[in-house]
C-alpha cells in the first residue's frame, strides 16, 4: 500500500511539475521576455516576484498571500522584543510580515537573483530592522554548487546527491555560491525564533550554527523525506543528531496540537513520510 501510494504520489507530482513548467513558460511569453519581475500587493506586504515563478510568486499574485496559516503560527512565537532568523528568505513573503512584529529580523538567501528582489522588497515595505545576507548556510566556509530554479525559485537548492526529475525539471541554472557557517557570520546573542527552509541543505546548515542553536528558543525546520534521502543523502537519525538535545519537544506546523518527545520522533517522521513525502512538513522544535 505504501509503495503504491508513493508511486501515485510521484506520478501526480511529475504531472503537476510538467504542467506548471509549461504554464510558466507561456506566461513569460505573454507578458514579455524582458520582464524579470512583477509587483504584487498582498496582505503580507508588497513584493517584487520573479516573472517566471509559478509557485510562491503565483500564489502571492493570485491569492494575495503565501502560507498564511503557517505565518499566523510563526507570529505567535514573536514579540516586539524578538530577534528572528530566517534561513531561506526567498523574496521575503515571511520575512516582511514578521519584521513588522519583531525587533530585528535576519535573512539568509543563497540565490543571488532572488536575493536582489528580497533587498528591494525590504525597501518597498519601508523596513529598517532587517539585515539580509547573500550566501548558502552550510557546515563550512566553502563555495557550493547551486541549482537556481527557473519556475520554482523557492525550490532552488544546493546540488543534490541524486539527479532526479523533481530537482531539474525546469532546467535550473548551475551556479557557484558562497557557503558559510552561520555561527561565523551572525553575532546576535539570542534568536527567539529560527525558521529554516533551504530545500535539503538544512542538515549542514544546522551543523554550522551550534552556537546560535544553543540559545535559540524555537526552531522551525523544513522536514522533507525526499530531501533527506535524495538531496542531503542522510537518515532521520543523522538529521536529528544535528538538532541539539536541549530541544526535546517536537510537533508539525501542519498538526501543532500533536507533540512528541525526542524518543518518539520516528512516529512523527512516519506521518510526514506517508502524507508529505515530496512536499514535506515543518518541524517545530522547542525546549520544555
Amino acid at each position: 500500500m505504501f509503495l503504491r501510494d508513493m508511486f501515485l504520489g510521484k506520478f501526480a507530482l511529475y504531472a503537476k511539475l510538467g504542467i506548471s513548467s509549461l504554464l510558466a513558460r507561456l506566461r513569460t511569453v505573454l507578458i514579455g521576455g524582458h520582464i524579470t519581475a512583477l509587483l504584487v500587493e498582498t496582505g503580507q506586504g508588497k513584493f517584487l516576484v520573479p516573472a517566471s515563478d509559478f509557485w510562491v510568486g503565483r500564489q502571492l499574485a493570485y491569492r494575495g498571500s503565501f502560507d498564511k496559516e503557517s505565518l499566523a503560527l510563526y507570529a505567535g512565537f514573536v514579540s516586539l522584543d524578538s530577534n528572528v532568523l530566517i534561513v531561506g528568505t526567498h523574496v521575503g513573503s515571511l520575512l516582511v510580515p514578521l519584521a513588522c512584529r519583531a525587533r530585528r529580523v535576519f535573512g539568509i538567501e543563497a540565490n543571488p537573483n532572488v536575493f536582489k528582489l528580497a533587498e528591494i522588497n525590504v525597501t518597498l515595505n519601508a523596513l529598517t530592522n532587517v539585515s539580509l545576507h547573500n550566501f548558502a548556510a552550510s557546515d563550512s566556509n566553502e563555495p557550493l554548487t547551486f541549482l537556481a530554479s527557473r519556475h520554482n525559485t523557492g525550490g532552488s537548492k544546493v546540488k543534490p546527491v541524486s539527479d532526479r526529475f523533481e530537482f531539474t525539471y525546469d532546467n535550473p541554472v548551475t551556479i557557484t555560491v558562497p557557503g558559510m557557517q552561520l555561527d561565523s557570520v551572525l553575532n546576535e546573542s539570542t534568536y527567539d525564533l529560527v525558521i529554516m527552509d533551504i530545500e535539503g541543505a538544512e542538515y549542514k546548515a544546522l551543523l554550522g550554527m551550534r552556537r546560535i542553536l544553543s540559545k535559540t528558543k524555537v526552531l522551525i525546520c523544513e522536514l522533507v523525506p525526499n530531501h533527506l534521502q535524495n538531496v542531503a543523502g542522510i537518515t532521520l537519525d543523522e538529521f536529528m543528531a544535528a538538532i541539539p538535545t536541549r530541544f526535546d519537544r517536537f510537533s508539525l506546523v501542519q498538526h501543532p496540537g500533536i507533540a512528541v518527545g525526542r524518543p518518539e520522533i520516528e512516529t512523527l517522521y512516519q506521518r510526514v513520510e506517508k502524507h508529505y513525502y515530496y512536499g514535506g512538513a515543518d518541524l517545530i522544535c522547542q525546549v520544555s
